[in-house]
C-alpha cells in the first residue's frame, strides 16, 4: 500500500495536477474497506494527502446490489460508514428504470457548507453516448428521483427471479441474500 501512495504523490508532483481520480477505492487497499478501522485509515491517508497537495480529490466506490425501487441514500456506499465520514459531499449513481442509457446523479451528503443542490428533488439525469468509440455523458437536465425509480411490484418480480435462478445454481439462502443485498428470511419466504 506504501508503494501506491508514494507513486501517485510523485505523479502529481511531477505533473502539477490539481484532480486526482481514484477508480476504484479498492485499488488503494489491499484490506477491506468494509473493516472500520482499515477505511478510517484510508480516508484519513487520502484527506492527508489532499490537504497537503492541495489538490481535489474524487474517489469512486462501487454500490452492492440494491432494491432500484427504493431512493438513493448514503447507507447504499459500499464499505464502512467511515468512508463517508471524511468526505466532503458524496454523490451516487443511479440507473433509471425509464431506459438503460439513462442515469440520474444524486447528492446523499451534502457539501461542508451544508449545500444540497442535487437531492431527490433535483437529480441531475444524463444520458450514456458513444461518440466514435468512447463513452460519455451528455446532460439532459434534472428531473425528481421518483421518476427513475422502478415499480415496487417490478422490482420484487425481478429479485424473485432472481433468487430461484440462484436457488436453481445451488447457492445457499445466505449467499443468495448477499448477492441480491436481502435478507436470508426474504430468501427463504420466496
Amino acid at each position: 500500500d506504501e508503494l501506491i501512495y508514494q507513486k501517485i504523490m510523485a505523479d502529481i508532483n511531477a505533473t502539477g495536477v490539481k484532480v486526482l481520480i481514484v477508480d476504484n477505492i479498492t485499488y488503494l487497499n489491499m484490506e477491506n474497506t468494509e473493516d472500520t478501522q482499515t477505511a478510517l485509515n484510508l480516508m484519513r491517508r487520502l484527506k492527508g494527502m489532499k490537504d497537503a497537495l492541495k489538490i481535489s480529490i474524487l474517489v469512486l466506490a462501487h454500490t452492492p446490489k440494491r432494491n432500484h425501487a427504493t431512493p438513493l441514500t448514503i447507507r447504499d456506499l459500499a464499505g464502512s460508514k467511515q468512508l463517508s465520514n471524511f468526505a466532503d459531499s458524496i454523490f451516487a449513481l443511479g440507473q433509471s428504470s425509464k431506459d438503460n442509457n439513462l442515469r440520474y446523479l444524486k447528492q446523499v451528503k451534502p457539501s461542508r457548507s451544508g449545500e444540497m443542490l442535487y437531492g431527490a428533488n433535483n437529480v441531475v439525469l444524463i444520458e450514456i453516448i458513444k461518440n466514435d468509440s468512447f463513452l460519455s455523458y451528455e446532460l439532459i437536465g434534472y428531473e425528481h428521483e421518483n421518476h427513475h425509480l422502478r415499480e415496487k411490484e417490478e422490482e420484487n418480480k425481478r429479485i424473485k427471479e432472481a433468487a430461484l435462478s440462484l436457488i436453481g445454481e445451488g447457492l445457499s439462502y445466505r449467499e443468495i441474500a448477499k448477492q441480491l443485498g436481502i435478507s436470508a428470511a426474504t430468501v427463504y419466504r420466496m
